[in-house]
C-alpha cells in the first residue's frame, strides 16, 4: 500500500489546487494520502470529494508552525475541520500571517524591491506564506529562484525577514486535540536543535499531547528515519511519513517519494494505525 500523509496545495503555499493533488495520487496508485496545509483547512472540502470521485482514502490534515527551542512543525491528523474554537484559532492564525507578510513587503519596498502588496497577496487563495512573496520576487527578476529569495530576502535573519509570533508547541498540540486531531511532529531531523535535546524535547511534548512521529521523510537521513522509528516505537508513539510535496516550483519533493527508509510492511501497519485513531476520514482502507 503506497502511503503519503505529508501533502500542501493551494489552501496554503503548494502550487496545485486541491483536486490536483488527489487526483495525482490516484495517478499514482497512491491509497492514502493527507493534506496538510499550513495553517489552512480550507482545501479539506474539495480534496475530500475529489477523494470520494477518485477512490483515493483521505485524512484530513493540517501543519502549524510552533516555537520550542527554535521552530518545529506539528502535523495534525484525522481532525474535524468545522469544530468552532479550533476555527476561531486558524483565523487568527491566518490573519498573523497576513500582518507578517505585510510587514516583510514593505521592508522589500524599502529595499528598492517596488512589490505590489495586492499582486502578492492575491497569490494566496487562502493562507499566505513567505512563499508567495518569494514567487513574486523570481516573476520581478530580482532573483532567479524561490530558494535564491528565501537566501537574499526572506530566510531567518535576511534583510526582509520578520519572525512569526510564537505559538508554544504545548499550545499547538491542545488545539490540534480540542479539534479531536492527532498531533505527530513533522521531520524531526530538521529540527533546530543538537545531541539529546532532540529526544529530550520530545518525550517531553510526548506528556504534552504529542502522539506520534514523522519518522520517514526525504530530508532525513536513513540513519535519522531509523533513530526517529526506533523512538516512536519504544515511547509507544505512532509512526508517519510523508514527502512534504508543494509542487516541483517550490520544493524538489515529489508526492509518494523519498520514503523507502519505510519498509511496506512497517507503512501499512503504521498507516492502519494513525487510521485507527482518526477520528475524521474519507473513504476505506484497502484490505
Amino acid at each position: 500500500m503506497r502511503v503519503d500523509l505529508h501533502l500542501h496545495s493551494t489552501a496554503s503555499d503548494g502550487i496545485f489546487p486541491p483536486a490536483h493533488v488527489v487526483q495525482e495520487a490516484a495517478r499514482r496508485r497512491i491509497a492514502l494520502i493527507a493534506l496538510t496545509d499550513h495553517d489552512s483547512v480550507d482545501g479539506i472540502p474539495e480534496a475530500a470529494a475529489t477523494a470520494i470521485q477518485e477512490g483515493v482514502t483521505l485524512i484530513p490534515g493540517v501543519e502549524l508552525s510552533c516555537e520550542g527551542e527554535g521552530e518545529v512543525h506539528l502535523l495534525g491528523y484525522g481532525l474535524d475541520v468545522n469544530c468552532r474554537g479550533w476555527r476561531g484559532f486558524l483565523e487568527g492564525q491566518q490573519r498573523e500571517r497576513w500582518d507578517r507578510a505585510l510587514g516583510m513587503i514593505r521592508l522589500l519596498k524599502a529595499q528598492g524591491c517596488p512589490m505590489d502588496e495586492e499582486e502578492v497577496l492575491g497569490r494566496a487563495t487562502h493562507s499566505v506564506s513567505r512563499t508567495h512573496i518569494a514567487q513574486a520576487l523570481v516573476a520581478m527578476g530580482k532573483v532567479s529562484s524561490i530558494k535564491q529569495a528565501f537566501a537574499q530576502y526572506l530566510g531567518a535573519g535576511c534583510p526582509a525577514y520578520l519572525p512569526r509570533t510564537p505559538l508554544p508547541v504545548a499550545e499547538a498540540i491542545g488545539w490540534l486535540r480540542q479539534a479531536g486531531g492527532v498531533p505527530v511532529l513533522a521531520h524531526p531531523g530538521l529540527l533546530p536543535m543538537r545531541g539529546d535535546a532532540v529526544e529530550r524535547n520530545i518525550r517531553q511534548w510526548r506528556e504534552q499531547g504529542l502522539m506520534g512521529l514523522e519518522a520517514h521523510y526525504p530530508g532525513h537521513t536513513t540513519s535519522q528515519s531509523g533513530n526517529f522509528d526506533r523512538l516512536a516505537r519504544a515511547l509507544d508513539m505512532l509512526v508517519t511519513g510523508g514527502s512534504d510535496a508543494h509542487g516541483a516550483t517550490v520544493r524538489p519533493n515529489r508526492m509518494g517519494e523519498g520514503l523507502e527508509s519505510w519498509t511496506r510492511a512497517q507503512k501499512e501497519r503504521d498507516a492502519r494505525a494513525l487510521w485507527r485513531v482518526s477520528a475524521c476520514k474519507v473513504g476505506e482502507l484497502p484490505e
